[in-house]
């Protein structure tokens, strides 16, 4: 198929080169001279830079609204206005649960049941040379102590067994409202 003399060029003249793919063309690799028009520009940037564009728009998104997307959280727990908050130490507090996403969740609010033993003197017809020793449960708001703490506490995840919402009608939640109104 190859006739003498087709693909010669004149002595002296070069054929231009094409370009790779990816690469720039530019006036010395151009084919407009022969056919008139210009090859557009193969870029492998395009691509990359949508995504970067997709992910940082993302990125702002989740920024910019996260805080309404853990209020969603704390609201399920707020739909209790209390919360027991169990320790690891053994010590319950009794609050207002917040942050439950963070390394350290805050309870505000907070009281604490005291257990003060109350002595028995002995009663007639009693055996025995020992009083009686019973125990009392008390409701303590936290901020009455001795070293004066303030009513807010941070509290270590890893500190925490387990929380749970209590009852407006149960006996904790009834005494913190006996303690805050007063009759």
């Amino acid at each position: 198929m190859n006739q003498p003399g087709m693909n010669r060029m004149p002595e002296g003249m070069r054929r231009p080169s094409r370009p790779e793919y990816g690469e720039e063309m530019d006036d010395t690799h151009s084919d407009a001279g022969m056919t008139g028009e210009m090859r557009p520009k193969k870029s492998s940037m395009g691509p990359w830079i949508l995504v970067l564009t997709i992910v940082v728009v993302l990125g702002v998104l989740g920024y910019v609204f996260r805080d309404r997307l853990m209020q969603k959280d704390d609201a399920k727990i707020g739909a209790a206005e209390f919360q027991a908050v169990f320790l690891t130490n053994g010590q319950v507090y009794f609050g207002k649960l917040s942050d439950i996403r963070d390394q350290y969740l805050t309870l505000e609010d907070i009281y604490y049941l005291q257990v003060t033993p109350v002595l028995q003197t002995k009663t007639e017809g009693e055996v025995g040379t020992q009083a009686n020793a019973q125990q009392q449960l008390s409701l303590v708001k936290l901020g009455n102590e001795l070293h004066g703490p303030v009513d807010k506490m941070q509290i270590n995840r890893d500190q925490i067994l387990f929380f749970e919402g209590l009852k407006e009608d149960g006996r904790v939640v009834q005494a913190i409202h006996d303690f805050e109104n007063p009759k």
